[in-house]
């Protein structure tokens, strides 16, 4: 893997983007949030969003690589898919593991494809946590945001990955915004021997 094409955590934020969502039309309702894993090897997970019983929103997280010790790097990536939403502002933070005395694994970011990314700010915050975050997504809110990242677990076995996720959507139909605010973790799967 080319490590050149990810970003440290620890060097200076990308910036900040432009106020967010507000002003739009409508009430603010919180999400529900259920957590569900697939039935194979451990490597995804997701949390399905719903309003009323209606899917709004599927956060995926999913291990692109599996560990062959538990100290190895392994790809992480995060998916944000929706339908007749738009995302208007999104933060991750990430820590590897969520709590623990020695340092946290480092974490990088994959620069985005897909067409030009608003700027994002990406920083260490409380804790040594990693944050990822977009002020206000543009275009971009209306289709599947994707978040690649690599865990660098800094000789330290990673046992889990913490998440916290904050988000903000739009209704494209009704105006009516959504929030979403959860704290989840991920246990990386190694490699049997």
């Amino acid at each position: 893997m080319d490590r050149r094409t990810f970003l440290a955590t620890g060097l200076a934020g990308a910036g900040l983007a432009t106020a967010g969502c507000s002003g739009l039309l409508g009430s603010t309702v919180p999400l529900t949030v259920e957590e569900t894993e697939p039935e194979d090897e451990g490597r995804e997970k997701y949390l399905i969003c719903r309003h009323d019983g209606q899917r709004i929103l599927a956060v995926g997280f999913d291990q692109r690589s599996l560990q062959r010790s538990p100290t190895d790097d392994f790809g992480f990536r995060i998916t944000n898919s929706h339908d007749d939403t738009k995302i208007e502002s999104f933060t991750v933070d990430l820590r590897a593991p969520r709590t623990s005395v020695d340092p946290p694994a480092n974490i990088y970011l994959k620069a985005p494809s897909g067409g030009l990314w608003p700027d994002l700010t990406y920083e260490e915050v409380e804790d040594l946590w990693t944050r990822i975050e977009l002020d206000d997504t543009g275009e971009l809110g209306e289709g599947t945001l994707n978040l690649e990242t690599l865990v660098d677990p800094n000789a330290t076995p990673v046992t889990e990955v913490g998440i916290r996720v904050e988000m903000e959507l739009s209704s494209t139909e009704s105006g009516r915004r959504y929030t979403l605010d959860t704290v989840t973790e991920f246990e990386p799967v190694v490699e049997r021997s």
